[in-house]
């Protein structure tokens, strides 16, 4: 009997480990959920447009700040993420993620750029659009879309508020 729960056991970790990938590059087991990871504040590490580097377009944009991503606890239910500078924001927006536990993507929307924020390629630009989640861990948010022929990627990392 005992041997016999080993092997199950071995059986579900191998089924785990060598089983269907949620995201691109990883992680391969995950036991959080998708609203717990993405919910909190994000800073943007790389944007790239067509293999070109998009970061600093956005960085160097005077009113640029962090993303807080709020998740409501059930998918297919909008949240909103929000930049904000000081006490007050500069630009809002609603994401929902979307699509089944094999293709977690997040659609994302914004409004109208601010007076002080404009958009870079797709990133945060006025409509909505589907972005694929390559990788989502604790720290760690890398997305992916194409968009006009673009194929345009961006990684994000936790900071603290």
């Amino acid at each position: 009997m005992k041997a016999q729960r080993r092997l199950y056991g071995l059986l579900i970790y191998l089924l785990m480990l060598f089983g269907c990938k949620k995201y691109e590059e990883g992680p391969d087991v995950s036991f959080r959920s998708i609203q717990k990871k993405i919910h909190g504040y994000w800073e943007l590490e790389y944007l790239y447009i067509n293999d070109h580097d998009s970061t600093a377009k956005v960085k160097e944009q005077e009113c640029y700040e962090k993303l807080f991503i709020t998740v409501p606890s059930k998918k297919n239910e909008k949240g909103e993420w929000v930049m904000f500078k000081g006490p007050s924001y500069l630009n809002v927006g609603g994401q929902c993620i979307i699509g089944g536990d094999s293709e977690p993507n997040i659609s994302i929307w914004n409004i109208r750029d601010s007076t002080c924020f404009r958009s870079v390629g797709v990133y945060l630009r006025p409509g909505e659009y589907t972005w694929t989640i390559t990788r989502l861990t604790k720290k760690q948010f890398w997305i992916k879309t194409i968009w006009n022929n673009q194929r345009t990627w961006a990684h994000f990392k936790k900071v603290e508020p």
